[in-house]
């Protein structure tokens, strides 16, 4: 839906990005085909930093499935960019 839009977004987006999603390939089901984890990876290539971890054992409600993992992996993206004056 909107590719281009999407991407020209994606495309404005400047701030370092981090994609955490569930190890398993959900998308595909849920979309019936249309719309793959593939589909997504490939579209997250227009962001000029990006980081995709993904998380065992945990499906669409990953933060409530492995909360400290979640948490893990947000503390590591955002520790080494906090800047003390």
């Amino acid at each position: 839906f909107r590719l281009d839009e999407t991407l020209a977004l994606y495309r404005s987006i400047t701030a370092p990005l981090l994609a955490v999603e569930a190890d398993g390939d959900s998308l595909t089901t849920w979309w019936k085909g249309r719309y793959t984890l593939a589909d997504y990876h490939e579209r997250l290539k227009s962001v000029r930093d990006v980081r995709v971890e993904a998380i065992a054992d945990a499906g669409h409600m990953l933060h409530h499935d492995q909360p400290a993992q979640v948490a893990a992996l947000i503390e590591a993206f955002i520790q080494p960019r906090v800047r003390v004056s």
